[in-house]
């Protein structure tokens, strides 16, 4: 159920094959925005099967079942409605760092104070703090 840059959305009903007796029926169960629609075929590897997912906005898209029970995902929608979210916080950690930084050396904080704190991980809190403040906190982290 991982984001795949390789998954297909459809927006019709592709042509689909009668679901085996031996394969189980998630026709109906849910995860996040998309509804199994019907048994699309056994997966490559053969140990599972795709299935045939609606999104909400009415978009199509293959999904593997096997863990829909043991790991929901609400969050689970087709690559479509993921792109109208806009990015997420992966796409924009560089971006926020760098924000981070600038914001620290308008304090006054040299580089090597910002190594420093990075260094320290969680110990530093920034957010609010004047560059006194998060001198004091760099000293009492390395001591």
């Amino acid at each position: 159920m991982n984001v795949s840059s390789k998954r297909l959305t459809l927006d019709h009903l592709p042509r689909l094959s009668p679901r085996p007796a031996q394969a189980s029926d998630h026709t109906g169960k849910q995860r996040g925005k998309m509804t199994a629609i019907a048994w699309a075929r056994a997966s490559h590897s053969g140990k599972g099967t795709v299935w045939l997912c609606r999104c909400a906005c009415g978009l199509y898209e293959y999904r593997r079942p096997g863990t829909w029970l043991s790991k929901p995902f609400p969050e689970d929608m087709c690559t479509v409605c993921q792109r109208a979210q806009g990015p997420n916080a992966r796409q924009t950690a560089p971006v926020r760092f760098q924000q981070w930084i600038d914001g620290l050396h308008s304090l006054g904080l040299t580089d090597e104070e910002i190594a420093r704190i990075q260094a320290l991980k969680t110990k530093v809190e920034t957010r609010g703090k004047t560059a006194a403040e998060i001198r004091e906190q760099i000293a009492r982290g390395e001591a």
